[in-house]
């Protein structure tokens, strides 16, 4: 996210102007903010003037809460209401994302309450922008707009659309699991619920990376999915695992999960591998024994060309 003027919170992403336009309805969404109005200045200009312009669509974002306080604050602000959000195709075909700063914009306001009430929004509305331009740094795959449609269901309230997108996505199979392990980055608890479940359905041993990471989420449930996910993979998900082990044994949240894992696997073919693993994990010290233990089964299983 690049603060390129005074009165504008702005980024520039490569993805298209399409796709920008869902992706910061949904963030937007993630901060509390729905939109008002939205003005396809494009098609308004085609209309009205019979000129061509580039795509270019000015959203009118409203948080509900803030809106109010701020209208006790000063009736006549409303004339500064919504704060806009412009999307636009730049000339490369990549996408310019800019958000109002509600300070710079209420600055002309002198009302000590409001200025506090615009602090709060802008820090809303960066998190906006720092979300949407996170992603763009996220792997090399082309985003799939049907796939990502489904995604986006996830985060209903309504629990019939996201058990229907999770299935649908489950259905899709491998091409939906690069999408859904960004899902398990969401701040939403939901989100990453089904995404991790999703994942674990379709047993693709590429989610295991982003499933051991999601064995240290805040929540329980998703720690368990991911935990019964990496399982799935069995074998094929063991190297992330015991890497992170490795790294950051010292995690008590990740050495729960793991040994959720690692219990389960070390009882069949892998158990000459992994049984000292699980033997430290249970261990009275096991933040000292574990990164040796897990080193060991890594080299073990490497030697033996099992992983």
């Amino acid at each position: 996210m690049e603060k390129v003027k005074e009165y504008a919170f702005s980024t520039l992403l490569d993805i298209s102007y399409e796709e920008a336009v869902s992706r910061v309805i949904e963030a937007l969404k993630e901060e509390g903010f729905g939109v008002l109005t939205e003005i396809d200045v494009k098609s308004t200009l085609k209309k009205k003037l019979n000129v061509d312009f580039r795509k270019y669509v000015i959203l009118g974002a409203c948080n509900p809460p803030y809106a109010h306080r701020t209208l006790q604050a000063d009736l006549d602000v409303g004339l500064l209401l919504p704060c806009n959000v412009i999307i636009y195709e730049t000339d490369d075909k990549k996408a310019y994302v800019s958000a109002l700063n509600p300070v710079s914009a209420l600055a002309v306001v002198k009302n000590e309450e409001l200025k506090t009430i615009a602090l709060e929004v802008s820090e809303k509305l960066k998190r906006v922008l720092e979300r949407i331009a996170a992603s763009r740094r996220v792997g090399t795959y082309k985003i799939d707009p049907a796939i990502q449609s489904l995604i986006m269901g996830l985060s209903s309230s309504d629990d019939t659309v996201r058990v229907h997108s999770r299935e649908s996505l489950v259905r899709t199979g491998n091409r939906a699991v690069p999408q859904l392990i960004e899902a398990l980055k969401h701040p939403q608890h939901w989100v990453r619920w089904e995404a991790a479940k999703a994942l674990g359905e379709i047993g693709d041993p590429k989610a295991a990376p982003a499933l051991t990471e999601a064995l240290e989420d805040d929540e329980f449930d998703v720690r368990w999915l991911a935990a019964i996910g990496l399982i799935g993979t069995n074998i094929k998900g063991l190297k992330p695992l015991l890497q992170a082990l490795i790294k950051k044994g010292d995690s008590t949240l990740l050495r729960e999960g793991a040994h959720h894992v690692i219990h389960d696997l070390a009882k069949g073919a892998l158990r000459k591998y992994l049984l000292p693993l699980k033997v430290a994990l249970e261990d009275i010290e096991p933040a000292v024994q574990v990164p040796q233990a897990a080193s060991n089964a890594l080299d073990m299983l490497e030697k033996n060309k099992k992983v």
